[in-house]
Parts: C-alpha cells; structure tokens; sequence
C-alpha cells in the first residue's frame, strides 16, 4: 500500500517520539525518529521528507524549536519543507516563528484524529515543490532553463480574508479581531454567496465562523465547494465556532477545511485563530508564487508546437520517465489520465482543420484549468491529452477525470466564423495508477490502450 507522506518526527523525549511515530505510521505514513536537534537536521536535509514535526526540544518554552526551525529555513534544502511544531501553545510562538515559515501548531496531547486530519494539506504542498523540481529538471533535459528561486511575487502587507457567518454578532468579533490583528476582513454573512464572491475575488484565505450548535453542514458545503474548485483548491479555510464536536470535526476536515478550532474566538492578541490565519496565508502565498515558475516550464523546447499552453508529448515521455524513478525511493502513487477527443475527426471531416484546431486548443485551456498546477497536462496522440497527477490515488484521479469529461461533455464550443453551429465534444477516458516496474511507455500505452 502506497504512503500517504513521508514524515521526520522530532522529539528529545524518545518515549515521546516512538509514541507519535507508531501513531502515525497506524495512520498509513512512513515515519523516521531523530531525538537531537542536529541529527534532526541532518536527516531532513538527506532524506527530504514531506513534512517536519518538530517537537518541544526546550521544555521551558519554544525558544530551541525556533533554533532549529531557523537553521532548517537557512538551509537551501530544507527550506521549503513544511513544519510542524507538536506540543507547543500558538499564542507563544511569537512573530518569529511566523516569520520563518511555521505551517501548524499543535499544544501537547492533541489527539492523533486533529493531527492527521490537518497533515493533507501540508504534504500537498510538499507535493507541489517536488513536482516543480522534476518539472524544472525535465525542461532542463529538453534545453530550456528555468530558476524557481527569481520568481517573486508582491503581495499585500493586510491578507485579505473573507469572513463568513449567519451570526452577525459572531461576524463582528471576527472582523474586529482580524482588522485588530492586521488582515483586510471582508464580511458575508451567507454562506451561499460567499461561495460565489471566493471565486469573483482574490482572498489570502476564508474564515467561517459558528455559534453554538451552528449548521455544521452549510460551513461543511463552503468548504467542499471551496476544495471541488480547481482555481481555489488549495484555498486555506479555517472553521471557528464553540461546540463543535468530534464528528462535526471530521465532517469539515473531510469537506476540505485546514483548520478546525472548537471554541468561540476572541478578541485577546495571543488568540490561536490569527496565529493559525497567518501560518495558512503564508503558505497559500508561497503556493501561489509556485505557479509562476511552474508556467515558465512550458515554453518553446517543452509545450506542444500546435496547442499553447501544454507541454507536447516529447516532454510527458521525459518527465513521466523521471516521475516513475521517483516513486522507486518513496512509497507513493502517481496515477496518470488520459482523455481522447473521440469525434474530433468528425469536427476536421465537417468543418476543416482550422475548426478541428480551435476545438483542440479549447480543451488545451479548459484542461488547464480544471486541473491543478502540480498536474502536468500534456499532449497525447493527434486527438488526446495525457495528465500526470503525483501523490493521487487512482480512485481520486478517476473522480477528477469523469468531473473534467461531464463538463466538456456538457458544454458548447464555439469553432470558426463561418461555422454557426456549436459543437459538443465526446470524450474517451481512462486512469491508471503506475505499476511496479512499468516504464514510461508501457504506462502511457496501457493507458492508450483503456482509453480506446
């Protein structure tokens, strides 16, 4: 059974360290132990796992977590490596900790289920800079060159946070702490048109706040609507309310929310919810300066010479060679897509090869975007497109694709000027998890071969 991630516990306290260990490996993740600060380091930097869990190596306080939080950050290697620091209170770790790029808090004896719930998330993103370095390699083959690291993005000094709640008490204190704590908080008080004002507008992350007994479900429906949107798919969305009990926990965490706090805010400096908003904005704003160096990879030498904005079938042979010798050293899954425009040849017979290409360069763009960013859409054959989906169970890259094959299947295309008619499309699908064993070719011609 593949791996849900890779994970490096940290703890002096060895008896600690097995405990946490043994717990999340029962949760499907494999697991290394370090009890020194610096043999700690030294495995993160050799082994590059998905997540860092660092715990309290100064039992007066933060202070040498912080230490070696801040070396791990200086390190080009592990910079990039989310962390988590176990067993520590979020209102003590300070700005600093802010600063250099903390990505949860968790204080002593948080269950396992809250752990786990929150680690989805955070090995996405790790998932994220990985692909971008074989993706940076692979253009890098092919003779084009890309430097992640001289892409930088502006962003606001006040994230802009959308603030959702029925209560328009319960929506006040929320605006009130966020404007108090620094943030741009842009108040909804329903639900429904918070989901629609998410998509028209850019926001760093949105709140949902519940009062006692609250509709779990309607915040549940936010969440998932949030997560099922390719644009906003990695969107933080914290959930805050008193009284939000264990199965309200899992139903939100499984809808798609970061974060779960189970009390009523306040307005007090040290409150956890704007320690827990600022580490979720900060990692939504590193994913999305990722995107930047992720779209600079498709250029003359990678994308595909009809079709803009993918790369051609040369490079998904390439890369999806260096994706499959990754999962050789990792006990993940990489599952791979393929979708054929089974009556595009009847589009290029009625209407002539310019209408066949502007339908060809539609689906290009409307892949694009229902995809995610870490997902390498490529070129396939004359009337296909292959997608590679790293860390994506085979179950998981089905229900994106059959999503993705309704809607095109759905909706009109407009072809040239002096073809009226809309056309509709008929697409053949077919999803694959990669095989022990199997190369790059076998892998695309099974597919090939699935998707008729």
């Amino acid at each position: 059974m593949e791996a849900r991630g890779q994970i490096l516990v940290g703890d002096p306290d060895a008896g600690a360290a097995r405990a946490l260990t043994r717990a999340l490996e029962g949760r499907g993740y494999r697991c290394e132990t370090a009890m020194d600060a610096a043999d700690f380091a030294a495995r993160a930097r050799a082994t590059l796992p998905d997540i860092l869990v660092i715990g309290p190596f100064e039992r007066d306080g933060a202070s040498g977590a912080i230490d070696l939080v801040r070396a791990l950050k200086a390190e080009v290697e592990t910079q990039a490596l989310p962390i988590v620091l176990n067993g520590v209170e979020p209102g003590r770790i300070g700005k600093a900790a802010l600063d250099l790029g903390v990505d949860d808090v968790l204080p002593a004896d948080t269950p396992i289920d809250e752990l786990d719930a929150r680690l989805p998330r955070l090995v996405r993103a790790a998932v994220m800079q990985a692909e971008l370095a074989r993706r940076v390699e692979t253009a890098a083959e092919l003779g084009h060159r890309v430097d992640p690291a001289g892409f930088v993005r502006g962003y606001p000094l006040r994230p802009r946070v959308m603030t959702v709640s029925e209560d328009g008490t319960l929506l006040s204190d929320l605006q009130q702490m966020l404007l108090m704590a620094g943030f741009h908080a842009i108040p909804e008080r329903s639900a429904f048109r918070a989901g629609e004002r998410i998509d028209d507008e850019r926001v760093d992350a949105a709140v949902i706040g519940l009062t006692q007994g609250g509709d779990v479900e309607t915040a549940a429906a936010l969440c998932a609507d949030i997560r099922s949107n390719p644009r906003l798919f990695n969107l933080p969305t914290l959930v805050v309310g008193a009284g939000i009990d264990a199965d309200g926990r899992h139903r939100l965490y499984r809808a798609g929310a970061g974060i779960v706090i189970g009390r009523a805010p306040t307005t007090a400096p040290n409150d956890p919810l704007t320690t827990y908003l600022q580490m979720l904005v900060n990692r939504q704003r590193q994913r999305w300066t990722l995107r930047d160096p992720f779209k600079a990879t498709v250029a003359e030498a990678t994308a595909d010479s009809e079709l803009r904005g993918i790369y051609s079938e040369r490079f998904l042979r390439a890369h999806l060679a260096r994706q499959i010798a990754a999962l050789e050293a990792r006990a993940e899954v990489l599952s791979l897509a393929c979708l054929r425009i089974g009556n595009a040849g009847e589009v290029h017979d009625a209407h002539g090869q310019e209408a066949r290409h502007v339908l060809m360069q539609q689906m290009a763009d409307w892949l694009g975007g229902m995809t995610r960013i870490e997902d390498c859409v490529a070129r396939f054959g004359a009337d296909g497109f292959a997608i590679t989906m790293p860390a994506t169970p085979a179950e998981e890259a089905d229900a994106v694709l059959q999503r993705i094959a309704g809607v095109l299947h759905q909706s009109d295309f407009h072809l040239t000027e002096e073809v009226m008619e809309a056309a509709h499309v008929w697409p053949h699908v077919a999803v694959g998890a990669a095989e022990p064993g199997e190369d790059a070719d076998g892998f695309l011609a099974r597919l090939a071969a699935a998707c008729g």
